[in-house]
C-alpha cells in the first residue's frame, strides 16, 4: 500500500476538528488527589514516598485493616481502580497557578472506557484509613503518565544533543522537555518494572465480569456486529470477563453522560444486533464484544498504541516498546525511560515514541490477566487482595498452586489469555477508542486498520520474548519435612537489630554503609510478621532509627539511606553503654506485656579504623553485662578486616561474633547482603523464654503450665531457637512441651550443638540431642495433655551463670500443612499471618531464673540504669 493512500486514510487530530469529548471531560485533577498536586512537599519527586510492590501491598493491608477486613478483595480492588487511578495527568502552565495539573483526553477518554467496564460505583475511602502521603503514594502507583519536563539533574546538552535538529533543540530549551521522560505508574518488583494499575484493574475486571458490543459503522450506518449483546465471544453467556459476555448495562446507552456529543458512538445504539439490511451482509470487518478484563489490561494497551501511533507505524517500524530504569534500587522513587534511539521523531510527544504501550505496561496487563484468571477461586477461598500480591511477587508463589508466580509470568501467560481472543479484543478495543479520537478512518475493508492492530499485537508479542532477561525464579526447595534433609533447610528467624554505622570514613564510604543497610531491609523481610530493623549514631549510641519505626521494608530503606552522613569519630564503648538503657528499657517492656520477644542483634560496622585497644576492656565488661539479659549478641562486621582482627573484643561464640561483608571490590556493599545474610542467620537464633520467670517463688509456679506461646513454621524451612541460661538457672525439673496445629513437626534439643537436628538415634544420643514429632492432634494449653514433651533435669549445674550452656532447639515441618486446624478454621483464622503455615505452641514448667533478690530486672534498677548513661552521653 503507498504512503500516498496511508496519509490519506490516517487523519491527525486537528484543533477545533476533532469532538474529544472535551464537555464530559474533567479540566483539572480530580479532587479525590488534587493535593498531590496541590501542595508542594507531596509533589516534590525528592520526598515521594518509594514506588516499591512491597509498599503497595502495605497500603492495601492497611485499608483492609481499617476496615476491620470488611472489605472483600472486589471491594478494594473497585476502590482502587475508581478512586485513585487517573492516567495521562500531566503539568499543564496554561492552569491556574494553585493547580497545574490536568488529565490528558487521550489517556482520560481510555480511563473513561475501563472505568465505565467495571460496575458500581466505589466505596469513599474514609479519611482516617490513610495519611496524605499514602493517598499521593497510592495514586502515583496506579496511575499511568509522561512526565516530559527537564529535571534539575539533567545534563541538557546530553540529552538534546546535536544529533537532533536545531529547529528541535531549539523547542526544547524553550519548553523544557526530556528526552527521557519519567513514567509514572510503574513500580518495581523484583522480576521487572510493572504498571500497577493494569494489574489492580485486571483483578478488578476479573471479579466483575462484563462486556459491552462494539458495533461498526460507514457512512452513519450500523453495519452490525460479530456477537449479540451480552454473548460475549464464548462461555456460558451469563458473565463476562474470561468466560464470555456480561449482562448489559441498561444504563449504558441510555444515559446521556455516557453519549459523544456529536452522537456517533455506535456502542450507544438501542439495539445494533438487530440492523438490518444488505450493508451488514456486505460488511467486511466485524468485532467481538469488548470484555473488561482484556480492556483493563493488555487489550487496552494495544488497542491504544495502534491508534495513536498510527502515524508513524512506518517511519518507527523497528521501534521496541520503551524500558527505562529507576533513579534508586533500594529506594525506588522515579522510573525514567531509556533515550530513543531514532532521531527522526520529537520524543517529547507520547504518541511519537510508542509509550503508550511501555514495557512496564505489558508486564503489568500479563500479571492483571494471569491474576484475573484466577482471581474468583482466590477470593472464595478467603484470600486479601494483600495476601494474594504478596504471595504472587515471592519466591514461594500462591498458596496451593506454587508455581502461580510473577517470575513464570511468561509460561503463565499462556493459558491465562488466548492469542486469537487477546488480539480480537484489542481490535474491539482500537475500535471502540479511535471512534472518540477519530485518528484513523475505518473503512469496510479495513486494511489500514487491521494493519495497525496486528503491528501494535506484534509489538507487544516480541517484547515479551525478551522477558527471560528478567530475574529469574531462584531454585525452590520442593517437597516437605522428610523429603529435605534438616541441614538442607533454610531459616528465616525474626530477628531484632540495632546497627552501628561507622562514621570515621569518607562520605562515599558512609554512604556504602547506608546502602547495605536499606538493602538489608528488604533481604530480612522486615515486614508485619518479619523482622525489625534500626539505626544507631556511631559515635553517642543513640538511636536514629528505632527497630519499632515501621514494618514497611520500603519506607525504612529509603528512611536509612536518607539520613545525614555526618562523619565522625567513632567511639564503641559508648555507644554500647547507651544502648544498654535501651535494652533495659525493652526488657521492662516487654515483660509488661508478657512477651517473649525476638532476639537483639548489635550489627556493629568497622570500616574504618581498627577497633582501638584502649577500648577494649570497657567493652567486654559491657559485653559482660549484655551476657546477663540472656538474649543479646553483638555481631561485628568488615569488608576490610578480618575475624582475628576482632579476637580480643569478643566473649563466647554465643554472645559476639564476626561475620565478614564480602565486597567484590567496587565499593557497592549492597551487592554483598545475600552473602552476609546468609551467614547471619545461622547464627541469630530467635529467643524462647519466660517473662514471668521470678514473679512466682519455688515451688510454687502458678500457672506457668497454661502460658502457651505460638510459633509459625513454614514448610520446607527449619527456625532454631535459643533458650539462655538467664531463664533457667535455678531450674530443678524444667520441662518442655510442644503442640502443633495444621501439620506436623519436628522439634530437637540439645545443650551440646548450637544446630540440633535429626540424625538416626546412635548419633542423636551421642550428640547429646533429643527428637520428637508432633501427632498433629492439637493439644491446646488449657487441656493439660501432653504432645511432645521434652525433661530436662538441673540444665544449669554451675554456680555462675555464665559456665551455663543455653538449650538450643530446632523445629521443622515434617509434611505439607494442611488448610484446615483442629477447630475447622484455616491457618488466617488461627494467628496465621498468611496461609501454608504450621502453627506450634509451646509451654513449660519450672522455669526459673535466679533468686528475684539477685536477678529480676527490678524498675528502680531500670530507671538508675537510664539516668546514669543520660549523664554520661550528655557529658559526651
Amino acid at each position: 500500500m503507498s504512503s500516498l493512500r496511508i496519509c490519506i486514510l490516517i487523519i491527525f487530530c486537528y484543533l477545533g476538528v476533532v469532538d474529544f469529548g472535551w464537555a464530559q471531560l474533567r479540566n483539572t485533577a480530580p479532587e479525590t488527589i488534587q493535593s498531590c498536586y496541590k501542595n508542594a512537599t507531596a509533589l516534590n519527586r525528592a520526598n515521594r514516598q518509594p514506588m516499591h510492590i512491597n509498599h503497595l501491598i502495605a497500603i492495601i493491608r492497611k485499608i483492609e485493616e481499617k476496615s476491620a477486613y470488611l472489605w472483600d478483595v472486589r471491594r478494594v480492588a473497585r476502590l482502587l481502580v475508581k478512586r485513585f487511578q487517573f492516567d495521562g495527568i500531566y503539568h499543564d502552565p496554561d492552569k491556574s497557578l494553585d493547580l497545574q495539573y490536568s488529565p490528558h483526553p487521550l489517556e482520560s477518554l481510555k480511563d473513561r472506557i475501563i472505568h465505565d467496564l467495571i460496575p458500581d460505583n466505589a466505596d469513599i475511602l474514609p479519611n482516617d484509613f490513610l495519611d496524605n502521603d499514602e493517598r499521593c503514594a497510592l495514586h502515583w502507583m496506579l496511575s499511568h503518565s509522561l512526565n516530559a519536563m527537564m529535571r534539575d539533574d539533567e545534563d541538557i546538552e546530553r540529552y538534546q544533543g546535536p544529533r537532533y535538529s536545531g529547529a528541535l533543540r531549539a523547542k526544547r530549551a524553550i519548553q523544557k522537555i526530556t528526552n527521557r521522560p519519567v513514567e509514572t505508574g510503574t513500580v518495581y518488583t523484583d522480576w521487572g518494572p510493572i504498571s500497577a494499575g493494569r494489574l489492580i484493574a485486571g483483578i478488578a475486571a476479573g471479579l466483575m465480569e462484563h462486556s459491552i458490543p462494539v458495533v461498526f459503522k460507514y457512512d452513519g450506518v450500523d453495519i452490525g456486529n460479530q456477537y449479540p449483546p451480552n454473548s460475549g465471544s464464548g462461555g456460558s453467556g451469563n458473565g463476562g470477563g474470561n468466560s464470555g459476555g456480561g449482562n448489559e448495562n441498561p444504563d449504558w446507552r441510555n444515559n446521556p453522560q455516557n453519549r459523544n456529543n456529536n452522537g456517533n458512538n455506535p456502542q450507544y445504539n438501542s439495539n445494533p444486533w438487530q440492523t438490518q439490511g444488505r450493508k451488514k451482509r456486505q460488511a467486511g470487518i466485524t468485532f467481538q464484544n469488548l470484555r473488561n478484563v482484556y480492556a483493563a489490561t493488555l487489550g487496552g494497551d494495544i488497542g491504544q498504541a495502534a491508534m495513536l501511533n498510527a502515524p508513524y507505524y512506518q517511519i518507527i517500524s523497528g521501534m521496541s516498546p520503551p524500558v527505562g530504569s529507576w533513579n534508586d534500587t533500594i529506594c525506588p522513587r522515579e522510573y525514567i525511560l531509556n533515550a530513543l534511539p531514532s532521531s527522526q521523531v520529537d520524543p517529547s510527544r507520547g504518541y511519537d515514541t510508542w509509550t503508550y504501550m511501555t514495557g512496564s505496561e505489558i508486564r503489568g496487563g500479563m500479571d492483571g490477566l494471569i491474576l484475573a484468571s484466577r482471581i474468583k477461586d482466590l477470593s472464595a477461598k478467603g484470600f486479601t487482595l494483600s495476601q494474594i500480591l504478596e504471595m504472587y511477587y515471592s519466591e514461594d508463589g500462591i498458596y496451593g498452586d506454587n508455581n502461580v508466580k510473577s517470575c513464570e509470568r511468561v509460561s503463565l501467560f499462556s493459558s491465562a489469555a488466548d492469542p486469537n481472543t487477546l488480539k480480537e479484543q484489542s481490535r474491539s478495543f482500537a475500535y471502540l477508542y479511535n471512534t472518540k479520537i477519530v485518528k484513523v478512518v475505518v473503512d469496510q475493508t479495513s486494511n489500514i486498520f487491521n494493519t495497525l492492530v496486528d503491528q501494535a499485537y506484534s509489538k507487544m508479542i516480541s517484547f515479551q520474548s525478551t522477558l527471560s532477561s528478567d530475574p529469574q525464579c531462584k531454585k525452590r526447595l520442593i517437597g516437605g519435612g522428610n523429603t529435605i534433609p534438616d541441614e538442607d533447610k533454610p531459616t528465616d528467624p525474626m530477628v531484632y537489630i540495632y546497627t552501628v554505622l561507622d562514621h570515621s570514613v569518607t562520605r562515599d564510604e558512609l554512604i556504602a554503609q547506608q546502602r547495605f543497610v536499606g538493602k538489608l531491609a528488604f533481604d530480612l523481610n522486615v515486614s508485619p510478621e518479619g523482622s525489625r530493623l534500626g539505626l544507631v549514631d556511631g559515635r553517642t549510641g543513640q538511636v536514629l532509627i528505632s527497630p519499632n519505626y515501621t514494618d514497611n521494608a520500603p519506607i525504612l530503606a529509603c528512611k536509612i539511606i536518607g539520613q545525614p552522613q555526618a562523619l565522625q569519630p567513632s567511639n564503641l564503648a559508648q555507644v554500647l553503654r547507651t544502648l544498654k538503657a535501651e535494652f533495659v528499657r525493652l526488657r521492662i517492656e516487654r515483660e509488661r506485656r508478657g512477651e517473649i520477644g525476638s532476639r537483639i542483634t548489635v550489627l556493629v560496622f568497622v570500616q574504618g579504623k581498627k577497633l582501638e585497644e584502649t577500648q577494649r576492656s570497657s567493652i567486654l565488661n559491657i559485653l559482660e553485662e549484655y551476657e546477663a539479659f540472656g538474649d543479646i549478641q553483638v555481631t561485628y562486621t568488615s569488608s576490610k578486616y578480618r575475624e582475628e582482627d576482632f579476637h580480643n573484643f569478643m566473649l563466647r561464640k554465643d554472645s559476639s561474633l564476626f561475620i565478614p561483608i564480602q565486597s567484590q571490590g567496587s565499593g557497592n556493599l549492597s551487592d554483598s547482603t545475600s552473602l552476609f545474610l546468609k551467614e547471619f542467620l545461622k547464627t541469630s537464633h530467635s529467643s524462647f523464654g519466660y517473662p514471668q520467670c521470678n514473679e512466682y517463688k519455688f515451688p510454687n509456679q502458678g500457672d506457668e503450665l497454661l502460658k502457651g506461646y505460638d510459633i509459625f513454621i513454614k514448610p520446607t524451612y527449619i527456625q532454631y531457637y535459643t533458650i539462655s541460661p538467664t531463664q533457667f538457672f535455678s531450674s530443678v525439673d524444667l520441662r518442655l512441651r510442644f503442640s502443633s496445629d495444621y501439620g506436623k513437626v519436628r522439634i530437637c534439643v540439645s545443650q551440646e550443638g548450637k544446630y540440633p537436628i535429626q540424625y538416626d538415634d546412635r548419633q542423636n544420643e551421642d550428640r547429646g540431642i533429643q527428637c520428637g514429632t508432633t501427632s498433629g492432634i492439637y493439644q491446646p494449653p488449657e487441656s493439660m495433655k501432653k504432645d511432645v514433651e521434652f525433661i530436662i533435669t538441673k540444665p544449669c549445674r554451675y554456680r555462675e551463670r555464665k559456665d551455663c550452656s543455653p538449650i538450643y532447639i530446632s523445629i521443622t515441618s515434617t509434611d505439607v500443612p494442611i488448610p484446615t486446624g483442629s477447630l475447622g478454621t484455616d491457618c488466617t483464622q488461627g494467628g496465621c499471618d498468611t496461609m501454608g503455615l504450621v502453627k506450634v505452641t509451646w509451654t513449660h514448667y519450672d522455669m526459673r531464673c535466679n533468686d528475684a533478690l539477685k536477678t529480676r530486672l527490678s524498675l528502680p534498677l531500670a530507671i538508675l540504669s537510664i539516668l546514669s548513661t543520660v549523664l554520661l552521653f550528655n557529658r559526651s
